[in-house]
């Protein structure tokens, strides 16, 4: 039964974007999309300062997934 569901107004859309210029602009691209902000792990900042009872795993965890990404984009 869910075939026969009608699509939404908005599934017939398409973005279409050019290509970055260089492989170096592409992997930049990349990067800026995958690199983790405080924000995005839930952390939350007082006058530059982690706070929160989980703060330090979570900044730890977001330092070494960014290091991560930085190390493999400049690998490749």
């Amino acid at each position: 039964m869910l075939e026969k569901r009608v699509k939404s107004r908005f599934s017939h859309r398409h973005y279409y974007t050019f290509p970055p210029s260089s492989y170096h602009d592409y992997v930049e691209i990349l990067q800026n999309a995958l690199l983790l902000s405080p924000a995005d792990v839930g952390i939350k900042l007082l006058d530059g300062a982690f706070m929160g009872s989980d703060s330090d795993v979570r900044a730890a965890f977001m330092d070494e997934f960014n290091r991560r990404v930085k190390v493999s984009t400049v690998t490749h």
